[in-house]
């Protein structure tokens, strides 16, 4: 596990994520349910990645990101991340949005009696870019490229709320 492996990851999530919420395939059905927890189980895991690569770029050891402290717990690798400098915008309301799910696995494994908040998607993507940027320019993902941060996903406000008739 290398940190420029793991952002590869936490921005492909994010991308897939924001294809299949901005697709014309979305939009062509009656409404959003079927997209629900697989979007969120994306950007879910795009944040825990996000948050990993930078506490491996700091020095954290793949094992300790592993342990049961840090494994899918978004609260602790946030609070990790930020007590060693780590800042991006809002990143702390999408932690605590998805945290307590994502932890229990909720995204993969819907329970009978779960209720789940709905957030804007344009916010959702504003937060991920402020993320995805924030961490490109820790560890220089794209300048490797002789690219620079392209804070990636503006997301159309026409498509921005979420469909449950």
């Amino acid at each position: 596990m290398t940190a420029l492996n793991t952002y590869s990851t936490a921005r492909a999530y994010a991308q897939s994520a924001f294809a299949m919420m901005i697709g014309d395939a979305r939009i062509s059905l009656q409404n959003d349910l079927t997209f629900f927890l697989s979007f969120h189980l994306l950007i879910g895991f795009s944040m825990e990645l996000y948050l990993k690569t930078v506490l491996l770029h700091q020095g954290v050891s793949e094992k300790t990101l592993k342990s049961f402290e840090f494994r899918h717990n978004l609260r602790n690798l946030y609070e990790e991340a930020k007590s060693k400098g780590f800042y991006a915008t809002d990143c702390e309301v999408l932690v605590s949005y998805l945290h307590e799910k994502h932890k229990a696995h909720e995204f993969r494994y819907m329970k009978d009696d779960a209720s789940y908040d709905a957030m804007r998607l344009d916010y959702v993507f504003d937060i991920l870019s402020a993320v995805d940027v924030a961490v490109d320019k820790l560890i220089g993902a794209r300048a490797l490229h002789g690219l620079d941060s392209d804070g990636a996903w503006n997301f159309p406000t026409d498509r921005a709320m979420w469909r449950y008739s």
